[in-house]
């Protein structure tokens, strides 16, 4: 994970601290980007944290926040780039708590082994991983919730449209289009190939259609499409938002 800025924010007449952070990557300008607004002080609004995460315009900004229980390390909030807030999001948390555990302390406490951020999902757990050197390099994380379903499958051909696909492109033989979630609502749609889920991009109008019909009441606005890797026992997934 790499650090490419930091600087400050002015927000409502106050400067707070940030920095951006590319997770699941070791060089600049690869993997996820993320923004980590430092809001020590609570200076933000509501309205000040949508803002900043719009301005940023990655696909998630988190506000790190005093936690509301001593036990924990910190209060998290975190936003897309549309400035919705989102209950629970995987790289966020792993880029955050890497983020605290690089500055060391925060709060008055000491951050190292254990990270517990509180969340709007609940509280989240990390673990740090450190380099050979002793570094923080990242953490891993166990969701705030179990693995569930919340809605009856959604027929191929729906959950395809929602992702700019045909129904062909679906893999159904394991499981159908299925609404899961372990903090983040979303909606797994296997998929049939690599070509397709470069090809898979969210339809905002085609979750409208669903909607309008009574077919989405349900349904979270985002998809997780995957393609197995046979062989490998890896592989291949991208997150939409509809």
């Amino acid at each position: 994970m790499d650090v490419w800025r930091r600087a400050f924010v002015s927000a409502a007449s106050s400067s707070v601290r940030f920095e951006t952070v590319d997770v699941f990557s070791s060089h600049k300008f690869g993997g996820n980007q993320l923004a980590v607004v430092l809001d020590e002080q609570r200076r933000l609004s509501d309205d000040d944290m949508r803002r900043i995460a719009i301005e940023f315009g990655f696909s998630e900004t988190t506000i790190v926040l005093p936690p509301k229980s001593e036990a924990n390390t910190a209060w998290v909030r975190i936003f897309s780039k549309d400035g919705d807030e989102m209950p629970f999001a995987g790289h966020p948390n792993v880029g955050t708590a890497t983020v605290l555990a690089w500055r060391r302390s925060i709060f008055g406490k000491e951050v190292r082994g254990t990270v517990l951020l509180e969340e709007k999902a609940g509280l989240v757990p990390l673990e740090l991983i450190e380099d050979e050197a002793g570094r923080p390099v990242g953490a891993t994380l166990t969701a705030p919730e179990p693995f569930s379903l919340s809605s009856p499958p959604l027929p191929a051909e729906a959950a395809a449209a929602l992702i700019g696909l045909e129904a062909s492109d679906v893999c159904a033989a394991r499981h159908p289009p299925l609404a899961a979630s372990t903090g983040l609502p979303f909606l797994l749609v296997e998929l049939s190939s690599l070509a397709a889920l470069g090809r898979s991009r969210g339809v905002p109008s085609a979750f409208e259609a669903l909607a309008a019909g009574g077919a989405a009441t349900l349904l979270p606005p985002k998809v997780l499409a995957y393609v197995r890797l046979d062989g490998s026992g890896g592989g291949a997934a991208r997150l939409e938002g509809v």
